[in-house]
């Protein structure tokens, strides 16, 4: 009886099923603060890109084409819904306003490994929604 108290032979395999959870857990976490900072920081690219071509073009399709463009590397769409670019004058549309270009973009929760467990329309935005802003002079009158 004593000899069957001392054995020892599953101990790692109840080992790592206690543990490896935690570990897969902590691995996804990792992945999403990643892709979270990588959305940030493509975001920021994005609006400042948008108020450079807007202050120098004065054109907003211009401006809006170019910040999806930045933004086509997240999505793969620069069409898509989750994207909201919004681009403010002030106090007029002429020459030496300020440009103030938004670019927002929803972090989905689904990445491309779990595509297929949710549909496009009902997908959550669990990790939030990525806000920048830029501001830019005009350096010719912004056309409405």
């Amino acid at each position: 009886m004593n000899k069957w108290l001392k054995n020892n032979s599953g101990q790692a395999l109840a080992e790592t099923a206690l543990i490896l959870p935690i570990l897969i857990f902590i691995l996804m976490g990792i992945f999403v603060v990643g892709y979270w900072l990588y959305a940030r920081q493509v975001v920021i690219a994005a609006a400042r890109e948008g108020a450079r071509i807007g202050s120098q073009s004065g054109d907003w399709a211009t401006l809006d084409e170019a910040a999806r463009m930045v933004l086509k590397t997240l999505d793969g769409r620069p069409e898509s819904e989750r994207i909201n670019i919004t681009a403010v004058t002030e106090p007029d549309n002429i020459r030496g306003s300020t440009l103030i270009v938004e670019v927002s973009y929803k972090i989905p929760f689904s990445f491309n490994f779990f595509k297929n467990a949710y549909a496009e329309k009902n997908e959550p935005y669990l990790f939030g929604e990525v806000r920048e802003q830029a501001v830019a002079r005009l350096e010719t009158d912004f056309a409405d």
